[in-house]
């Protein structure tokens, strides 16, 4: 069995598992126990965030039908 997933669809994953990501590290700053641990959860956040924002702007440059509804 074959399915066919649009390209866009794949976009809006990566961008939700992006979101996801950021989140989890967000909660791990707040329940790290050592600052080095914080920081490093902070950075993760962060950096989730710029490939968010990076996958986005391909979905929108590249497949603009595919954005989902704001």
């Amino acid at each position: 069995m074959s399915v066919l997933v649009e390209a866009g669809d794949v976009l809006q994953i990566a961008m939700r598992i992006e979101e996801n990501g950021a989140n989890f590290y967000r909660y791990a700053v707040q329940i790290a126990p050592e600052e080095d641990a914080k920081k490093m959860f902070a950075d993760l956040a962060v950096e989730e965030d710029k490939h968010k924002a990076w996958t986005g702007w391909i979905l929108r440059r590249v497949f603009p039908a595919s954005m989902p509804p704001t």
